[in-house]
């Protein structure tokens, strides 16, 4: 009996130790093309506002923001209301990290509107979009 405990200590302990890098322990994070209409969450773990965002940028991407449109490798980003774009603001050119988008919405009900732009982490990203 005393060997049998050894023996699953032992055992526990090798488990623990398991290098990161095992597969074991891999972690697989999804990616998103650009374009692709996601689900948000805030800080806090509740629907966004808006929920649902495009991604205009993925990990590794230049941004910029100036008055003339929102640019990723230096092209010029189809799609953003003047509304959105003044909203965003004028950002300098910033390389998205690893493990994050770049993200905008829009999002209208009746005479209000709910604009947004980030660099979100993936974490805050539930899926992708169904509508």
């Amino acid at each position: 009996m005393r060997y049998l405990f050894v023996l699953l200590t032992i055992l526990v302990v090798a488990v623990v130790q398991a290098e990161p890098q095992s597969p074991m322990w891999r972690v697989h994070r999804p990616t998103y093309n650009k374009g692709a209409e996601v689900l948000v969450t805030a800080v806090d773990g509740s629907p966004a506002s808006p929920p649902i965002q495009r991604i205009v940028a993925k990990p590794g991407d230049r941004i910029r923001i100036d008055s003339s449109g929102v640019y990723v490798n230096d092209v010029l980003v189809a799609g953003i209301s003047p509304s959105l774009l003044a909203s965003l603001g004028v950002w300098n050119q910033q390389t998205i990290p690893a493990d994050h988008y770049f993200v905008v919405g829009e999002l209208k009900v009746n005479d209000s509107a709910s604009r947004a732009g980030a660099i979100l982490p993936v974490k805050r990203i539930v899926g992708l979009s169904q509508r």
